[in-house]
């Protein structure tokens, strides 16, 4: 549901030495979604069952999750942690388990590369989860919730919406090849405006395809220039507890949406067609789509919680049989199982206790292999291996790649060359970039210090 809008592309890097195929000019058609707010949202009786017991299904998870307490946090933290790991590896981004544990316990302390990038997806799921209770979803709510994605509030160039034209798939310098080119940016604000009024509004709609609707549309609006799949994925869990459907529980729907990326690239592209509006036949896709993918998450949680909840039993048998019952590791071994990783002052201030206290407890539980320590940063990081083992498990089911494009992470998404003309300036005496640029498969031609380049590791300054 949308037109098409005939642009030309005039190329920005012609005569600076590279490649024909990265100099060229030509039209393009940029996709304009009609706004959310007004559309009929009429699904057949079949599709309205499927969503209807999709729906059942997850209030039911989150109803158990919620009713077990105390022996529920570990399986809503792990549940929390597989979608951040996810909805980064749905964007090529992967860490090595006992890492990215240690990032975490340490608050992205040190983390490097794809440790921050998941670090920052927790972070924008919490955010998301933080705006579901306000009275009304703003852009700016948005942009928040990428800018804790980026790890950059207020700092980096990349956080906010875009005053320039982006694309998904293709070549890095034009979008005459792409996958899909979203709307102009003269007209992102005011579309921005009314999925923020659709996400707001009290509405009869499930809210299962409501989601899928509020996902498709920001993901077509693609409204920044970095972050638009993760915040995208991240709008789904702020509409599932804004409208009610989950309350605690954050549902892994990335690994499921990664395990079929065909699937998930037609639902959206189905929803990008040329009218006024939805038929029956295009909605009813989306709801199936969205129902059988919530519907298989959903499951796959029942089993996450089970295999953590399991382990966290047994471990708390191990600190019952060797520890006094008044001992800080009865406390220390839910702190792990929660949080997957814990630091002796972390624990020591949630608690009230004396860190020297908490070290000898860690230290004695290292000794019996409950937990172990990790010694690459400080301060040290003590982890539950069973629980590092139960993430490496989970995650491996997660396909690594990008949905939509040509397998790239979403940076390559973006562009921001349309000032690269006089780049080059007559400081040729500067010196070319020379950064190797994965996407082109070339170096970078523009002179050192040119404003960065839409590739991963590549930022202001050539600096990575």
């Amino acid at each position: 549901m949308g037109t098409f809008r005939a642009v030309r592309w005039e190329s920005g890097v012609a005569g600076l030495g590279m490649p024909r195929k990265h100099q060229r000019s030509g039209p393009y058609k940029a996709y304009i979604p009609s706004p959310l707010v007004g559309q009929r949202l009429d699904v057949s009786p079949s599709a309205a069952a499927a969503l209807s017991e999709a729906e059942r299904l997850c209030a039911a998870l989150d109803a158990s999750l919620a009713t077990r307490q105390k022996s529920g946090e570990a399986p809503l933290a792990m549940l929390r942690f597989l979608e951040g790991i996810g909805s980064s590896a749905m964007e090529g981004y992967r860490s090595a388990a006992a890492r990215l544990v240690a990032s975490m316990a340490t608050g992205g302390s040190g983390a490097k590369g794809a440790d921050m990038k998941i670090v920052g997806n927790l972070a924008a799921l919490d955010e998301a989860h933080a705006l579901a209770d306000v009275d009304k979803i703003t852009v700016d709510d948005l942009v928040n919730m990428q800018a804790e994605l980026m790890n950059a509030r207020g700092e980096s160039s990349l956080v906010g919406v875009r005053e320039e034209q982006n694309w998904v798939g293709g070549s890095d310098y034009h979008p005459l090849d792409a996958g899909h080119v979203p709307p102009p940016p003269d007209l992102v604000d005011a579309l921005m405006d009314d999925l923020c009024e659709f996400v707001s509004a009290p509405s009869s709609t499930p809210p299962l395809l409501r989601a899928a609707l509020a996902h498709a549309q920001f993901e077509t609006i693609h409204p920044f220039l970095d972050g638009n799949g993760r915040t995208g994925r991240a709008l789904v869990h702020l509409m599932l507890r804004r409208d009610g459907l989950l309350d605690h529980t954050v549902l892994p729907l990335s690994g499921t949406w990664g395990r079929d990326k065909p699937r998930y690239i037609e639902y959206l592209n189905a929803l990008r067609t040329q009218g006024d509006g939805w038929g029956t036949d295009t909605l009813d896709a989306a709801a199936h789509f969205m129902a059988d993918s919530t519907t298989e998450a959903a499951t796959g949680a029942y089993t996450i919680a089970a295999a953590v909840q399991g382990v966290e039993t047994g471990m708390e048998k191990s600190v019952a049989e060797n520890f006094r019952a008044d001992s800080v590791a009865h406390r220390v071994v839910h702190d792990v199982c929660v949080n997957l990783g814990v630091t002796v002052d972390g624990v020591a201030a949630r608690h009230g206790a004396d860190p020297a206290a908490v070290l000898r407890a860690l230290d004695r539980m290292e000794g019996l292999e409950i937990v172990k320590r990790r010694s690459v940063q400080r301060p040290h990081v003590f982890y539950a291996p069973e629980m590092v083992r139960l993430v490496e498990r989970f995650a491996a089911q997660i396909p690594e790649g990008v949905v939509e494009g040509k397998g790239t992470p979403d940076t390559g998404a973006l562009l921001t060359i349309a000032t690269a003309e006089g780049l080059l300036t007559s400081g040729e005496t500067k010196g070319r970039c020379g950064e190797w640029m994965p996407r082109a498969r070339a170096t970078c031609a523009l002179s050192k210090g040119h404003p960065g380049w839409p590739t991963s590791g590549h930022r202001q300054g050539g600096a990575a």
